[in-house]
């Protein structure tokens, strides 16, 4: 119909950044830190997925050395038009799951006809923020990006107070694990899952 065909594809507004299997098997943990990427091959392996997946490691960006280091972390994230800056990002504990985003559902007989709940099964918490949540007490709008940079102490801790951000209040910057424009999958890529499989190329721990 009309609209359909008016329609963005899928491909065009969204990307789902997920480890390869080999990004897992060269990671600092080997296939054992794969635990902690929970995705089963029945719905990882979904055809209208494939197109959507980007890798999580990027040799060309990887400012806070996380690209051997298998992740857990649940993140949305919106990106400018530009693909410079970030206009909200959703940190949480929220799997791509209906128990964990809920389900629109009429659950009661007594309800009216045109009345519905939300049903969550799995209660989780994130922190949402925008560049109007963090504008300025003047009213001055900020601009979100993601860190490029960052200072070592003696110690080797990564410090994000950077003093060549000295007068530039209106920029905040993210420690985003990933980059904006992290690389689509190659041919040969394939998408993490936990099940049990065996896999025949070694990790670094044989």
């Amino acid at each position: 119909d009309r609209v359909s065909k008016n329609k963005p594809s899928l491909q065009n507004q969204l990307r789902i950044v997920w480890p390869t299997v080999d990004e897992i098997r060269n990671s600092v943990e080997g296939y054992y830190g794969g635990g902690s990427v929970c995705g089963k091959k029945k719905n990882v392996s979904l055809e209208f997925l494939q197109p959507l997946y980007r890798r999580w490691s990027n040799v060309a960006y990887d400012p806070l050395q996380t690209a051997r280091h298998v992740p857990h972390i649940k993140s949305f994230v919106q990106p400018s038009h530009d693909g410079r800056s970030i206009e909200w990002l959703c940190l949480t504990s929220h799997n791509l799951s209906i128990a964990a985003w809920g389900q629109v559902q009429r659950r009661s007989k007594n309800l009216p006809p045109d009345e519905k709940i939300l049903f969550v099964r799995h209660w989780e918490l994130g922190v949402f923020f925008s560049a109007d949540t963090l504008a300025r007490s003047d009213g001055n709008k900020v601009r979100i990006v993601p860190l490029a940079d960052y200072e070592q102490d003696s110690n080797g801790a990564i410090c994000l107070d950077n003093d060549d951000d000295e007068g530039d209040d209106d920029v905040i910057r993210v420690p985003l694990p990933y980059s904006l424009n992290t690389p689509a999958y190659a041919a040969d890529d394939n998408p993490w899952t936990d099940d049990p499989v065996f896999y025949p190329q070694r990790d670094a721990y044989g």
